[in-house]
């Protein structure tokens, strides 16, 4: 899978209350077997009550199992969305105790998928930009790949990786990418992340990411672990060099 640190993997499903319900009903750019796909995502998740333990994996072989062909090509391309700095507690009441939970417990100011809600539209290609792909290696033929160079992280090979652009309404995953505070984004040093630029994307704010339930990650990790002594090993605690987010505010 081509991602970075920043980007969270997640399932896209209908039939979600999202603020951005007039983009999904009003394009017409989905086609009838992403749609069946989809259609069968949201039974599959709540025929499992939207188990926390349900996987990217678990949802590729449901589909195996459903669909006669495979369902997904060799390199499969999930559209991004842009996350901003603004912090947000307008989620539901079990989402806001995790928060807590993790505040008292971890690090909490490094977890951009909890600190996080507010993303630019769907359709904005501005803001969003190229995705990225996971690969079936068992499915790339006539690429030595231990030693042929990905042309890039967007569209590592060309013979198999189609023009990394995908609209939301023709995918089961998509990728939530976190502008996240003022000193994850500039810790790499690197120039093209600037005070200016940074301050044009955390502003983001079109829809939120409530319906996503991402806090049920957290505590998955701690029993996939074996608890949370260890989970705080592999995440971290709070300390005195937490982070601060130039952009801390509350909305309703």
């Amino acid at each position: 899978i081509y991602i970075d640190s920043d980007e969270y993997v997640v399932l896209n499903p209908f039939h979600t209350v999202d603020d951005e319900e007039e983009y999904h009903s009003t394009n017409s750019r989905a086609n009838n077997r992403s749609y069946a796909m989809r259609d069968e995502l949201s039974t599959f998740l709540l025929e499992t009550k939207n188990d926390t333990t349900t996987t990217v994996l678990d949802v590729i072989r449901q589909m195996e199992s459903v669909f006669d062909d495979v369902p997904f090509e060799p390199c499969y391309t999930m559209p991004r969305l842009r996350f901003g700095s603004l912090e947000t507690t307008s989620c539901p009441n079990d989402a806001i105790a995790q928060q807590r939970y993790a505040k008292s417990h971890y690090n909490y100011a490094a977890m951009s998928t909890l600190r996080y809600k507010q993303h630019a539209g769907k359709g904005s290609w501005a803001a969003n930009r190229y995705g990225k792909v996971f690969m079936d290696l068992s499915r790339i033929g006539g690429v030595d790949l231990s030693t042929a160079i990905p042309k890039n992280i967007h569209r590592p090979y060309k013979e198999y990786c189609n023009y990394p652009v995908a609209d939301f309404h023709n995918v089961l995953f998509s990728l939530n990418h976190y502008t996240a505070s003022w000193e994850r984004y500039s810790r790499l040093g690197d120039q093209r992340r600037s005070c200016d630029n940074y301050i044009r994307l955390a502003f983001h704010n079109k829809a939120n990411s409530c319906e996503q339930n991402l806090y049920r990650w957290l505590p998955h990790f701690e029993s996939v672990v074996g608890g949370r002594e260890k989970a705080q090993y592999l995440l971290g605690v709070d300390d005195t060099s937490a982070e601060v987010s130039l952009f801390n505010t509350t909305t309703t």
